[in-house]
């Protein structure tokens, strides 16, 4: 998950997409994760924990977003 301001959101009602593959896509990627949006978010946050008390040489570390820069960068932005 990438830290995003709200205001920075765009809804989108899946319903007046126009290009029905595209569509189709949407509806599937949104119900999975509709179902699976516990399990998504316990994964996250127990990533997220593990990936700022890990060293930073570690292959995990390398291979994921660097979080803490990201939210720094954030609030800058938002300032």
């Amino acid at each position: 998950m990438i830290p995003v301001s709200n205001d920075d959101l765009i809804e989108m009602n899946i319903e007046t997409e126009k290009d029905e593959k595209y569509k189709n896509i949407l509806i599937r990627q949104y119900n999975i994760i509709r179902k699976d949006k516990d399990e998504i978010l316990k994964k996250a946050n127990k990533l997220y924990k593990i990936l700022r008390k890990i060293d930073k040489d570690t292959s995990l570390y390398k291979r994921c977003c660097n979080f803490i820069m990201l939210e720094e960068k954030v609030k800058e932005y938002l300032k």
